[in-house]
């Protein structure tokens, strides 16, 4: 397709693999393959995500990939047990040292060491014996079989903490380079009880093929590139930081422990990289958050169209069309998003003639149809994001001051506020005129 850049040269795996990263994904520009990463024999790719229609090529569409998404989410296909793992073509259970065999990549200037950022994390669910997986950030420890997880999202947590009640820990697999169906369905919220495996078969169209582990017992992707197999330790902790966290501010933690009992791999094994505050991280937000988002704001509101997260807010802005029946619906809407997800910190609500992925087209909406005494909400003090710098600790808790703006029409002045444009017969004229140039 002419979307991959190739780098020859030798690069550090220390800033300059990042800043190759950070300049192509700010001009939204092709994956990367660094064939030379210094002191490792193992390439890495990078940027792979950055624009949805690689995406899109991934899971076998042209058109935008998250209709897809949503058109094959309720359906499930069974993992199955693979005739041959390529991802076990080499197997080490002792003398294992991670920063030797993986090419971690240090992503930023005050980052205190290398870090996996798309490690899709796999356990089984306690409490319905299902597959869980979702990505997590994994520092590499100065022991050589030691990673660092920063452990805050559900049920992962509970089920750690229950284990630790126990004494017990946990098994766990981190996959490393997988197929675009596992990768979604490992951040896409497919409810209590749901087969991870099963949704990521749904994704692809075809079952997940999968191995035994070489020392958990665990289902692993078997056409993976690495695959890193240990426990979650019980009641260890370190610190970890600073660390430049998907917010785009630098963060720390004090984080769970992970020692890896087995790596397995490819011979020509090819590690993945995410630079973090990336557009290649929103794709995964697009899946992760805009698509139930949407779907459930639908479900309270059929008058809803679409709904959009801001590139570059963690998700935590977001842009709502509507088709509006009724005075206040507007702020209606806006205080619907505000009680259903308490991540959202500022929401724009716009007509359905506003694309909302239209920066520009949302920007005029604001400036044309929205009177701050008129239009504005604001809801002191509610609950905030965690990874929101600027949110409020109280006792624990996270505390934003949220805003949300009515840019809609007044009901019965559409002429007023009508947007000009040239019309569709005349686009398409255009379109079949340039095609033919």
């Amino acid at each position: 397709r002419g979307d991959l850049t190739r780098v020859m040269r030798s690069v550090r795996p220390r800033l300059e693999a990042s800043g190759i990263l950070r300049v192509l994904d700010d001009a939204e520009g092709p994956t990367v393959l660094f064939e030379r990463l210094r002191g490792y024999e193992v390439p890495a790719v990078g940027n792979l995500f950055s624009a949805r229609r690689r995406v899109g090529w991934a899971l076998g569409t042209e058109g935008d990939f998250r209709d897809l998404v949503k058109e094959r989410l309720g359906r499930r296909r069974k993992p199955r047990k693979a005739r041959n793992a390529p991802v076990q073509e080499v197997v080490r259970r002792t003398g294992i040292d991670l920063s030797v065999r993986i090419p971690c990549l240090t992503y930023h200037e005050r980052d205190s060491g290398p870090y996996m950022t798309c490690g899709v994390l796999l356990y089984r669910d306690p409490a319905h014996d299902v597959i869980n997986m979702g990505i997590y950030r994994l520092q590499v420890r100065p022991q050589p079989n030691l990673l660092s997880i920063q452990i805050v999202s559900q049920p992962l947590a509970r089920y750690v903490a229950e284990a630790e009640e126990r004494r017990e820990a946990m098994k766990v697999a981190v996959v490393l380079g997988c197929d675009p169906g596992l990768y979604l369905a490992s951040v896409l919220q497919s409810g209590p009880g749901a087969d991870r495996l099963e949704v990521a078969g749904g994704l692809r169209g075809a079952p997940v093929e999968v191995t035994d582990g070489v020392t958990v017992d665990l289902p692993i992707p078997a056409h993976a590139e690495f695959v890193l197999e240990g426990r979650i330790l019980p009641g260890k902790r370190v610190e970890e930081g600073p660390m430049g966290e998907s917010s785009g501010v630098y963060t720390y933690s004090r984080s769970h422990v992970i020692e890896v009992t087995g790596v397995a791999h490819r011979k020509d094994g090819i590690f993945q990289a995410l630079l973090p505050w990336s557009r290649d991280e929103e794709s995964l937000l697009a899946v992760a958050y805009t698509i139930p988002m949407e779907r459930r704001l639908q479900a309270q509101d059929p008058n809803v169209r679409s709904l959009h997260l801001v590139p570059g807010t963690s998700a935590m802005h977001a842009v709502v069309s509507i088709r509006k029946n009724r005075p206040g619906h507007g702020k209606d809407v806006v205080a619907l998003c505000f009680g259903l997800f308490s991540v959202l910190k500022h929401v724009v609500v716009v007509d359905e003639d506003i694309d909302v992925e239209n920066e520009r087209m949302v920007a005029w909406a604001v400036s044309s149809r929205f009177q701050a005494d008129r239009d504005l909400v604001t809801l002191p003090r509610a609950g905030g994001f965690s990874i929101d710098p600027s949110a409020e600790r109280d006792d624990g808790s996270f505390l934003s001051t949220k805003v949300g703006l009515d840019a809609t029409m007044p009901l019965g002045k559409h002429e007023k506020y009508e947007r000009i444009d040239v019309g569709e017969k005349a686009r398409k004229v255009a379109s079949e005129i340039l095609g033919k140039d």
